[in-house]
């Protein structure tokens, strides 16, 4: 874990020097190495036991991010600016845009997919589906007809299973 483990110690940030509960705080020794020479250019007395709080561990991994990025593509697109603002504020476009999906009332297409979804997948309607398949092959091997209307090797069975998979 990169966090202490104890709640109601406090340590000292080795960027900004401000005190904060150990909660909020990283050790340099769980970091990757890169990112470690990223903020050891910037902050002097750096250990392997120094702090970082979140808010300057994640500046530093903002710019560690970026310089991979930089490094890869050459120049950074407004895509990857605004991504990396996310990162760095800690929050998740994705989860944003999902938050406010579940906050909305679904509509009416949304319910029925989801009752058609429900049930497609219950054992209620694989039992059925089952119980057709049978009663078909039953009716047609039998032959309780005078004519089967779809002879063994099910060329019409296979072709409903088709266009159902197909859905």
């Amino acid at each position: 874990m990169s966090r202490h483990s104890s709640s109601n110690k406090t340590g000292r940030c080795a960027a900004c020097g401000k005190s904060f509960p150990a909660s909020r705080l990283s050790k340099v020794e769980y970091l990757r190495p890169r990112l470690v020479e990223l903020i050891a250019a910037e902050v002097s007395d750096l250990g392997d036991h120094a702090l970082l709080c979140d808010g300057d561990l994640a500046r530093f991994r903002r710019r560690y991010v970026e310089q991979l990025l930089d490094e890869e593509r050459g120049e950074l697109s407004e895509l990857d600016r605004q991504v990396l603002d996310t990162y760095e504020k800690g929050a998740s476009t994705v989860q944003a845009s999902a938050v406010g999906l579940l906050e909305r009332n679904p509509t009416l297409g949304e319910r029925v997919a989801d009752r058609v979804a429900a049930f497609g997948g219950s054992w209620t309607f694989i039992l059925i589906f089952i119980s057709v398949l049978l009663v078909w092959m039953a009716l047609n091997v039998v032959g309780l007809f005078a004519e089967p209307f779809d002879p063994y090797p099910f060329i019409l069975l296979n072709l409903v299973l088709s266009c159902i998979a197909a859905l």
